[in-house]
């Protein structure tokens, strides 16, 4: 059970196609407020970064109960599927964090020919790791939903790469859940160090994560204080009995509540 909002028409909602590559397209979701609300917020966007394997519903239609909640708070957001991922084009064997970096950036040069100048990420697994590798000073604050900051680790509790064995690696990709994990990727979680771009990091953040999550551990929060020190502001909330994703109900909604509260205050 999860408290997802139940889908009806959105005429405040769009799909939008935003070139990347050669005849290839990142599709997203760009909801706005109605017209009669405020236009304070008009030149920021929040901007969700879906986890991998995922889709811009994420986990439990995570980014969209805050794309329901955001807007009847008079926010812009703009949630999307990375290239490989969703909708957009793309093999999902061929993701990897290199190419995850060119769509985000692709997505923030469409925010800025369309009037965004201020930005909030909401970055949940390695989208969390996709927005601090491409952190830039038009980024008020950020929220990081079971953030994956050890990517070594991550490499073997999320994608189980120790197990696969020698027809994975002659098929260059591992097949877990009925998905695909390019090797390229999983080399790349093996030698990026995340650490250097996230003591860069000086915005304000907000984490959240379960303490029983199995596939982003909880010790990735130890990592997070560690090496935040430039923060304006960290926030960290963990779950005793939260599990990967914080499904529960009640997690849900603290999370959605707490998420909200730290926008409004920081962006």
């Amino acid at each position: 059970m999860n408290a997802s909002f139940p889908e009806t028409p959105d005429v405040m909602a769009n799909n939008v196609q935003i070139p990347a590559g050669i005849d290839t397209y990142i599709q997203a979701t760009h909801s706005r407020p109605s017209e009669d609300s405020s236009a304070e917020w008009d030149s920021l966007l929040v901007v969700m970064v879906h986890d991998f394997p995922g889709d811009r519903n994420a986990k439990h239609n995570t980014f969209h109960d805050l794309e329901f909640l955001l807007r009847a708070k008079g926010y812009h957001s703009l949630r999307f599927d990375f290239r490989g991922c969703g909708d957009s084009g793309g093999a999902e064997e061929e993701f990897t964090l290199e190419l995850a970096g060119e769509d985000y950036q692709s997505v923030m040069g469409w925010a800025h020919e369309n009037g965004y100048r201020r930005f909030v990420l909401v970055g949940e697994g390695l989208g969390a790791s996709i927005a601090l590798l491409n952190m830039s000073n038009a980024v008020s604050c950020a929220v990081m939903l079971w953030p994956k900051i050890d990517l070594p680790l991550i490499a073997q509790t999320a994608f189980k790469v120790e197990s696969a064995g020698p027809q994975a690696e002659m098929a260059g990709h591992i097949a877990l859940d009925g998905h695909r994990i390019g090797y390229d990727l999983i080399n790349e979680l093996c030698t990026i160090d995340i650490k250097e771009p996230l003591e860069k990091t000086q915005c304000a953040v907000l984490a959240m994560h379960g303490v029983m999550d199995d596939i982003s551990p909880i010790d990735q929060l130890d990592l997070l204080r560690e090496h935040a020190y430039n923060l304006q502001r960290l926030e960290i909330t963990s779950f005793q009995d939260g599990v990967h994703a914080l499904p529960q109900l009640n997690h849900r909604k603290a999370m959605y509540f707490h998420i909200t509260q730290f926008i409004e205050k920081y962006s």
